[in-house]
């Protein structure tokens, strides 16, 4: 069973460098907060608490009220169709608020949907939502005729949401999703096309262990300033950008492998 604790980020640490720490010790970090006295701390879930960690009661969260900030809110979900990202023709998704990140607020799931809606996803084998939040864009993947959707994330509330809204959008084809350490073993075909959401910190860690042998990676939650070293990160797979969109400080890539 995990609990919910509260650690201070050392001053010697970055926040980056603090949520990976967590990360790797097996916690999954939540959200940060500043203290009274303005100290920053991260809220983080875990079976085993950390040093210097204090345990921490979660305040309840409306989430019809944090996903009614939306842009795309309507009644009590999140409605849109596809065609106003670019997509050839209508995607009609509903999603309900939850756990899951991707209420469509945030300017990178919307870099997202503009390079996925060029994409003609059922010529890959296997698409791959790394890190799969409320689910939306492996829903958005299967209504577009992928022939496999596998995403996984490391929460287990966001896999609950997900299948939610899986059931919401009536989605017949073969789309799944899974906690990281519940992932089918081999579940990853080469030339796929693989997806990912993130920021820079949080990609490394992904990539690194389940990057497999993609064909083409569609990327968001990278910051402008950080852009070259990503890129540069990214040869070591053999990957070259060959798409980019860009809104405000965040950047999106579409990267394929060299040949």
């Amino acid at each position: 069973m995990k609990n919910t604790y509260s650690i201070k980020i050392e001053p010697h640490l970055s926040f980056d460098e603090m949520w990976n720490y967590i990360l790797s010790k097996g916690g999954i970090p939540l959200y940060s907060i500043t203290d009274e006295n303005n100290d920053e701390m991260i809220i983080y879930e875990a079976k085993v608490i950390l040093p210097t960690s204090e345990k921490f009661n979660l305040p309840s969260i409306d989430w019809d009220q944090q996903w009614s900030l939306s842009p795309y809110y309507k009644g009590n979900k999140i409605e849109f169709d596809m065609k106003e990202f670019g997509a050839s023709c209508s995607i009609p998704i509903t999603l309900y608020p939850g756990e899951g990140f991707g209420d469509l607020s945030h300017p990178t799931t919307q870099l997202m949907l503009e390079l996925i809606a060029k994409e003609d996803v059922s010529a890959y084998p296997q698409v791959v939502d790394a890190g799969c939040g409320s689910g939306i864009l492996g829903i958005i993947l299967a209504k577009m005729k992928a022939k496999e959707v596998i995403g996984f994330d490391i929460d287990p509330q966001a896999i609950t949401h997900s299948n939610k809204n899986k059931r919401l959008n009536h989605i017949k084809q073969d789309l799944h999703f899974y906690v990281n350490a519940n992932l089918p073993p081999k579940f990853l075909k080469e030339n796929n096309l693989f997806i990912i959401n993130m920021i820079f910190s949080e990609q490394i860690m992904v990539l690194e262990e389940y990057i497999g042998k993609p064909k083409t990676i569609i990327s968001s939650g990278i910051l402008v300033e950080e852009q070259g070293e990503y890129i540069k990160f990214m040869k070591k797979f053999g990957l070259t950008p060959i798409k980019q969109l860009t809104r405000g400080i965040w950047t999106s890539f579409k990267l394929t492998i060299n040949i």
